[in-house]
């Protein structure tokens, strides 16, 4: 339980982008530092496990730097329309045995949720489109694999109450050791618990998620967001879950702390 906890602290804003600030204002020229709380509901995608807690959230992009939701990164150079990035994210996944349904599944090992690092280029297409391409490996050694992720999303505002609405749509490649790590189970795994050797191939996941953000000031701001997830068939046959689709759900608050100083 306390390696889960500890996981769902860095979960993900994911496409908030602060813009309700008025144009003609000149402080709204700075990037603002918005950190704040969150109560966090996950559903899956192991049996029977799902988690609700509250976690620290963030968002901030300078020139130099970034905070989005799990991902941390710094600016490596700028082509044109198209920022390169080195950043680090936490891949929010673990499996804590003790707290399985079942025996069986309590004699597996835990898996451990790992930071992926790498580079990634972000195209801001207009204004209100943003596509970013990211490649990265697995820096702690746990899943010991590389993943691809290709995401995009569109911001509507509503002019006269500052309200954003941000859909998104994520696609990530997963390397078969990445599957293996957190679906499979080991041959030592399967004399211990009983349960058939499984070995899953490389796999795939869509994300689908909106968040909605209303500022009640200038520098707070409240904002709601759910994401649905869905992993490759391969996901599915694992003896850990019982489905490959699974939702994330959010709410809290943020404080731009720059206005303190």
């Amino acid at each position: 339980m306390r390696s889960r906890l500890l996981m769902l602290l860095t979960a993900s804003l994911s496409a908030f982008t602060p813009v309700w600030a008025s144009e003609t204002d000149t402080a709204a020229e700075e990037p603002g530092l918005y950190l704040g709380l969150a109560w966090y509901h996950r559903d899956g995608p192991y049996i029977s496990q799902s988690a609700t807690t509250i976690m620290p959230v963030g968002d901030y992009e300078g020139d130099r730097l970034l905070l989005r939701g799990d991902t941390f990164g710094m600016r490596l150079f700028t082509a044109g329309p198209v920022k390169f990035n080195a950043i680090v994210l936490n891949d929010l996944l673990s499996f804590t045995a003790e707290d399985a349904v079942t025996p069986s599944l309590q004699k597996l090992d835990d898996r451990r949720d790992s930071w992926n690092g790498g580079l990634e280029a972000s195209w801001k297409i207009t204004p209100q489109d943003t596509f970013r391409i990211a490649a990265m490996t697995d820096v702690l050694g746990r899943h010991k694999s590389t993943l691809a992720s290709v995401h995009a999303n569109h911001v509507f505002s509503i002019e006269k109450s500052y309200t954003q609405i941000v859909p998104r749509v994520t696609w990530t490649y997963f390397q078969e050791g990445f599957m293996d790590y957190y679906f499979g189970v080991s041959a030592a795994e399967a004399t211990r618990s009983g349960i058939a050797e499984y070995h899953p191939e490389a796999g795939s996941r869509l994300d689908l998620g909106l968040t909605i953000a209303q500022p009640l000031s200038r520098d707070l701001v409240l904002f709601a967001d759910g994401a649905w997830k869905k992993f490759s068939t391969d996901m599915e046959a694992s003896p850990m879950t019982d489905q490959r689709n699974y939702f994330e759900l959010s709410a809290g608050v943020l404080y731009n702390v720059k206005s303190l100083f």
